[in-house]
């Protein structure tokens, strides 16, 4: 059975913003591939977009997708994949599934005999348009739950928060004593990180396990801080 590979790795680093609950990515010099085309209702292709080599290839929009405009988005995508010039790529729309966040699709070659290496499903996302390819190292279902929680399939939830701000009516005292709880930190230390996020820093703070990670975030903003949780990329 022929094979064809589509492979590609990624590095990088993005930063989850648990006081609003969004992500938010790293940006990088990007080459226009693809130009603007017409679709229903006045959605566009902002431009097919690939980052360094390497790194996720995107593709943005300008507004909401519904179901059919994020397949043709992602049948635009197939076609700009340089591949085997023997294969033809194409969207199985029978097996797309339908999530709150928006759509997983799957593609292979239109020849049910050629088997691809790499062609993990592709989320896009319904309310920016944007394309995420996920992989077939790990279970779609981890890919998902990554989307979820850090806003990108191939990142996922790290051990380090950053303390972006501190708001007016913050319970200072409060927040200092979680900190020296989970992070272990002596009290100049703790004093040391407040200070410095109150002069414009964002100091950062190390824990034992991702999960200490989410606890003492989602502490610290109830508590007035705002802070960020990192999310390592694979």
């Amino acid at each position: 059975m022929p094979r064809a590979a589509l492979t590609a790795t990624r590095s990088g680093l993005t930063r989850r913003c648990i006081g609003v609950y969004s992500a938010t990515s790293q940006t990088s010099n990007s080459k226009q591939l693809a130009g603007p085309f017409d679709q229903p209702d006045g959605v566009y292709l902002a431009g097919l977009c690939r980052r360094r080599a390497g790194e996720l290839p995107i593709i943005a929009v300008k507004t909401v997708v519904n179901k059919e405009e994020a397949t043709k988005l992602v049948a635009t995508y197939l076609r700009s994949l340089h591949v085997d010039e023997t294969v033809t790529l194409t969207v199985f729309t029978d097996y797309t599934e339908t999530h709150d966040f928006g759509w997983v699709f799957y593609y292979g070659d239109v020849n049910p005999l050629v088997s691809l290496d790499g062609n993990g499903p592709i989320i896009v996302d319904r309310n920016s348009g944007v394309l995420f390819e996920t992989g077939t190292a790990c279970p779609l279902s981890e890919y998902l739950k990554n989307f979820v929680e850090t806003g990108n399939p191939n990142s996922y939830l790290g051990k380090v928060i950053v303390l972006n701000s501190v708001t007016d009516d913050a319970r200072r005292i409060d927040a200092v004593m979680a900190i020296r709880e989970y992070a272990k930190l002596s009290l100049g230390e703790t004093k040391k990180c407040f200070e410095d996020c109150l002069d414009g820093d964002n100091p950062s703070i190390a824990l034992q396990s991702v999960e200490d990670a989410e606890t003492l975030g989602r502490r610290l903003t109830e508590l007035g801080l705002v802070v960020s949780q990192y999310a390592e990329m694979r």
